[in-house]
């Protein structure tokens, strides 16, 4: 009796943690149209780290009939903001027992602080396509302005919660 109990248990266990997302439309127009400074950084660096590609490879990029083109590394300087804390000692109060020793008080204030930061990205070779137009090539989705294979957004943890966040996922289980 305990072992079955043990084995549904473990059955079950995987059975969630094998839960595979849907990327439906509505979730590829978003990935299609976001920018790359409107994700939470978490998100930015996941996706900058799966690429894995050199500089010059190309080989996500393709003309609307599946040829693959070149592509420009290009760079730019992009800005965001973020929050800082302030702790500061305004005085001291009672504490201990009975109130025999002092403890300080601090006071923390919040400010917003811009930073820029250098974002490297890669831009099609229009030439290079007679159409002009130009999207990934099989086996890659449009994420942020720029190509990534699919099982790397599969495996994008960070990428998910952050969907996952803003409601546009729903899992792939009872479908």
């Amino acid at each position: 009796m305990m072992k079955s109990i043990i084995c549904l248990c473990l059955f079950a266990l995987v059975a969630v943690n094998a839960a595979q997302y849907e990327l439906n439309d509505k979730v590829r127009q978003y990935l299609a149209a976001v920018k790359m400074t409107d994700l939470p950084e978490s998100v930015r660096s996941s996706l900058n780290a799966d690429q894995g590609r050199g500089p010059n490879d190309a080989s996500h990029w393709c003309c609307i009939n599946e040829q693959p083109i070149t592509t420009v590394t290009q760079t730019k300087i992009e800005y965001a903001t973020h929050v800082v804390a302030t702790k500061t000692k305004v005085g001291y109060v009672s504490c201990g027992f009975m109130g025999t020793m002092r403890c300080s008080q601090y006071v923390t204030n919040y400010r917003t602080e811009k930073y820029s930061f250098i974002q490297t990205f890669q831009i099609p070779n229009m030439a290079a396509c007679a159409s002009h137009e130009v999207k990934c090539c099989a086996g890659y989705l449009l994420v942020a302005e720029n190509c990534h294979t699919y099982s790397d957004i599969m495996e994008n943890r960070p990428l998910f919660e952050f969907l996952s966040q803003l409601g546009l996922l729903s899992t792939g289980i009872g479908k």
